[in-house]
C-alpha cells in the first residue's frame, strides 16, 4: 500500500506528457555532453547551484551511478533540494499501521460532500474505468467514494507497475538515499500536502479525459506506443530538444471542446507554470543565501519558455548546461 501511494504521487508529476508522444521525431542536442542534462546556475556574487532534470520512475538501477561530472557536482554541494522529500514524508507516517495509513489517504482523496465518482465524471468514462479495474481484479465499490484524482492516479500507477517500473529506481530517490546515507542536508521545495492539494484542485473535465485515455491505453507515459524505454532513451542521451518538443506539443493541444480546452489550460498552469515559478524562486533563495545546492526536479520543469532554466536566465542569472 505505501509503495503504491508514493509511486502514484510521483508519476502524477509527468501526467501532462500524456498527449505528447505522437508525431515527434527524435532530435539530438549537438555540442552537449551525452547523458542526463545538468545545468550550473551562478549569481552576480559567484554563488552556485546545480540543476539536474529528473525522471521520477525507472525499471532498474542501470542509470546509476551518473557520470562523474554529475556525481562530483552533487558531492560539492552543501545540500540536496527535491520537489519534496519522499523519505521524510514516509518517516512521518512510519508509526502508522496499514489501517491508519489507508485512513490517512482516504481523508485526502475521498469526497466529503456526499457525492461519488459517478457525479464527477461521465457515465461512459466511469463504466469503462470500472470494467478496466474489474479485469485487473482491483475494483471494489468503496472506490466510488474516492475522487477523480485518485482514480486517474490509480489507473496510471497500474500501467507503471505493469511496465515493471517504480519510484524506487527514480532519480529523486537515488539522490535522496545518498544524501541520507552521507548525512547531507535534504530540503523540500514543495510539500507532499502542496502536491496533493494541487492534484485535488484539478478540474473534473481534465480527469475525465485522463481517465478515459488511461483506460484506452493512450494516456500514461508508459502507454503502448511509446513506453518507458523511449523516455529513458531520451533522458540517457540528454536529448532535451526532443523532450522539450514533446512537452510543448502536449501543452498546446487543441481539445476542440471549449470547456475541456480551458480545463486543460488551467491544469497546465497548475502543473507547470505555477510550480516552475516556485522552484525557480527556491533556487534564487539558495543562491542569495550562499547555499550551494544540488537541485533535482522533473525534467519537464526545467524546459520550455516558462521552465526553471528560462526563468533564471531571463532574470540575469548565468545558466550553463554542463
Amino acid at each position: 500500500m505505501k509503495k503504491a501511494v508514493s509511486a502514484v504521487l510521483l508519476t502524477a508529476i509527468f501526467a501532462a506528457l500524456c498527449a505528447a508522444f505522437c508525431g515527434c521525431g527524435l532530435l539530438y542536442d549537438s555540442g552537449y555532453r551525452k547523458g542526463p542534462a545538468m545545468w550550473m546556475v551562478e549569481d552576480a556574487d559567484g554563488h552556485i547551484c546545480y540543476l539536474l532534470g529528473s525522471i521520477h520512475v525507472g525499471k532498474d538501477d542501470s542509470l546509476f551511478p551518473f557520470a562523474d561530472i554529475i556525481e562530483d557536482a552533487y558531492k560539492s554541494c552543501d545540500q540536496l533540494a527535491l520537489e519534496y522529500d519522499m523519505i521524510e514524508a514516509e518517516n512521518q507516517k512510519k508509526d502508522m499501521d496499514e489501517r491508519e495509513y489507508a485512513e490517512y489517504y482516504a481523508k485526502i482523496f475521498m469526497y466529503n460532500d456526499g457525492t461519488t465518482i459517478k457525479d464527477h465524471i461521465s457515465e461512459e468514462t466511469y463504466k469503462a474505468a470500472v470494467e478496466y479495474l474489474k479485469n485487473k481484479e482491483i475494483y471494489r465499490e468503496e472506490l466510488d467514494y474516492f475522487n477523480a484524482a485518485y482514480w486517474y492516479m490509480l489507473l496510471d500507477n497500474i500501467q507503471v507497475e505493469e511496465q515493471g517500473a517504480g519510484s524506487d529506481n527514480g532519480v529523486d530517490i537515488y539522490f535522496a538515499n545518498k544524501a541520507y546515507k552521507e548525512g547531507k542536508k535534504v530540503v523540500s521545495i514543495e510539500s507532499e500536502q502542496a502536491q496533493i492539494d494541487m492534484l485535488n484542485s484539478v478540474n473534473d473535465l481534465t480527469y475525465d479525459y485522463f481517465i478515459q485515455s488511461a483506460v484506452q491505453g493512450s494516456s500514461s507515459i508508459f502507454g503502448e506506443s511509446f513506453g518507458l524505454n523511449f523516455l529513458m532513451s531520451m533522458y540517457k542521451r540528454g536529448n532535451m530538444t526532443a523532450m522539450e518538443r514533446l512537452i510543448s506539443s502536449g501543452r498546446t493541444v487543441d481539445y476542440k471542446d471549449e470547456k475541456l480546452n480551458e480545463a486543460m489550460k488551467d491544469y497546465d498552469k497548475k502543473m507547470y507554470s505555477d510550480r516552475n515559478r516556485i522552484m525557480a524562486d527556491a533556487v534564487k533563495q539558495f543562491l542569495s543565501e550562499g547555499k550551494k545546492t544540488f537541485v533535482v526536479v522533473g525534467c519537464a520543469h526545467m524546459l520550455c519558455n516558462d521552465g526553471i532554466v528560462a526563468l533564471l536566465s531571463n532574470e540575469g542569472y548565468t545558466v550553463v548546461r554542463k
